[in-house]
């Protein structure tokens, strides 16, 4: 019975975070094989059955629709697989426990029929990928306060619009788009509240980094998407699609542009990340299209993730945290986090590239100036990536010929 494995589904990701959380300390290898079978276990159960398909859920109601079901099968196949190679690269003592924890409240926020109950699930979300982001560091509190800080913000502005909507009084419409406007700017990165994603990818683990951007913003996506299909005046009567294309293509040009001049390699793979970040969010407004086009946009953006961090962790880092120069060791690392971050960027011949193909297309039916800010983007970041590489393969200068040191 669905209803069955709906309680399966909320049950299970909590059982196992505490075996997890009992059994890394003495063999995180096992602990994290463990959990990345169960995760891989819970994509089986997201199949609908015939009767029983929804179950009461404080005052909602949980549903495992057609909608929700392939949502949900990609997000526990992506955990797994995270899971997994941790146990070849730990990610920190709570990146487990807190990862398997989050699918609970991450399956909620996908099943639940009210908009309400879906966001206030995801302040719980938000909270586990904190801990992820912290791992355990005492002293590495700047990204995930701001990450907390940034999502938790945008919860009440989707609260207070939700409760606008639920009333059906015309008068709320001009407030309406606004606070969906400022409460979707704060929980996908859009312009100019960007300013906590290149935080979260310095001091991040790298496959930490992939669950909170590749993972997360599937649940955000499923309910913005549900809510303005549920009240299409807020997109037909207002100028809030307008708005949120500039956001994000405000924030990707950001992003492109701050690339030139990344000061790391983690600070310059946030900085690429935020052209992926902004360029998904223009796809928001893009009606059905552009929903499925942003959904399977994610899953593109977890391949480009996922190959960067799987760069930065085969690449052997310094005191400064800066990676070693390329040499026939370590090569493949840096061609693996090259071609990830082209992904991102979405170059053509990359994973990314139909998402971003699919942006520009559907910007430059709206206005040109847009389609232009994504490219100029784009150019501008594969520009900061050339410069990056060109300066970590050319020798140091006390080692070219013909210099000495003074």
């Amino acid at each position: 019975m669905t209803s069955g494995r709906i309680l399966i589904l909320l049950g299970a990701p909590l059982l196992f975070a505490a075996i997890t959380l009992i059994l890394q300390r003495r063999w995180p290898r096992a602990a994290a094989i463990i959990a990345g079978i169960a995760a891989l276990f819970l994509a089986t159960q997201t199949g609908i059955g015939p009767d029983g398909q929804a179950i009461r859920f404080f005052d909602g109601t949980l549903t495992l629709t057609e909608q929700a079901a392939p949502s949900l099968r990609l997000l526990y196949a992506g955990a797994s697989l995270l899971f997994l190679l941790s146990a070849r690269w730990p990610q920190g003592r709570e990146f487990l426990p807190a990862g398997l924890a989050a699918l609970t409240p991450l399956s909620v926020t996908l099943m639940a029929s009210t908009f309400p109950l879906g966001v206030v699930t995801l302040l719980a979300v938000t909270a586990c990928a904190a801990i992820m982001i912290q791992a355990g560091r005492r002293d590495a509190t700047l990204a995930p306060f701001r990450y907390l800080t940034m999502t938790a913000l945008a919860l009440p502005f989707f609260l207070v619009a939700a409760w606008m909507l639920g009333s059906d009084q015309p008068v709320f419409t001009g407030s309406v788009w606004r606070l969906l406007l400022v409460g979707t700017a704060l929980a996908l990165a859009g312009f100019p509240f960007h300013i906590w994603v290149s935080p979260v990818t310095e001091d991040a683990p790298p496959l930490v980094t992939v669950f909170t951007f590749a993972l997360v913003p599937a649940a955000i996506l499923f309910l913005l998407f549900n809510l303005l299909q549920q009240h299409p005046t807020v997109v037909q009567e207002t100028p809030f699609l307008t708005f949120l294309r500039w956001s994000g293509a405000a924030a990707a040009t950001a992003g492109g542009l701050l690339a030139l001049n990344a000061p790391s390699l983690k600070s310059l793979w946030g900085r690429l990340l935020l052209v992926e970040m902004g360029s998904a969010v223009m796809l928001i407004p893009a009606g059905p299209n552009g929903q499925q086009a942003a959904l399977a946009g994610l899953g593109l953006r977890f391949v480009g993730l996922l190959l960067v961090s799987l760069g930065l962790i085969l690449l052997e880092s310094g005191p400064a945290g800066q990676p070693a120069r390329p040499t026939r060791r370590n090569v493949g690392a840096y061609a693996l986090f090259a071609y990830g971050a082209l992904s991102l960027v979405g170059l053509p011949l990359t994973p990314g590239f139909p998402a971003r193909w699919a942006t520009i297309t559907t910007a430059a039916l709206e206005s040109p100036w847009l389609a232009l800010l994504l490219l100029v983007a784009m150019a501008s970041a594969a520009a900061g990536l050339l410069r990056w590489l060109s300066s970590s393969i050319r020798p140091p200068a006390s080692d070219r010929p013909g210099l000495t040191a003074q």
